[in-house]
């Protein structure tokens, strides 16, 4: 879950406090004229989310350790939209098959036949 902040952060509100990134929207013109200095915030664990145009298109950060998104940073980057309504959480249940039934008396009698 992320909240934003009135000076335009928003942070992580995950469980564990170890795991907070604040979170910062930059447009491209202030990416372009600063790569170097938004490219060292990344490195120090800041996330860094691009916009054009106001949008979000981009996540500048860093470097997870399984280098995989999570879809916590996802929904805050705007790439990613949380369901809605429930969500199943097992499998359904595959319907019965029957293995003893022949098929030539039932194609017999679709097609018409005794």
């Amino acid at each position: 879950m992320y909240a934003s902040s009135q000076a335009g952060y928003a942070f992580c509100m995950d469980p564990a406090p170890a795991t907070r990134q604040p979170t910062t929207h930059i447009g491209t013109r202030e990416l372009r004229a600063n790569v170097a200095a938004m490219i060292r915030r990344a490195n120090n664990g800041e996330r860094l989310v691009i916009t054009v145009d106001g949008k979000p298109h981009a996540v500048l950060g860093p470097i997870e350790n399984n280098g995989a998104a999570t879809l916590d940073s996802l929904y805050a980057a705007g790439l990613a939209v949380p369901p809605r309504g429930a969500r199943r959480t097992e499998a359904p249940l595959p319907s019965p098959l029957a293995a003893d039934v022949r098929l030539g008396p039932t194609l017999d009698s679709i097609r018409g036949g005794t």
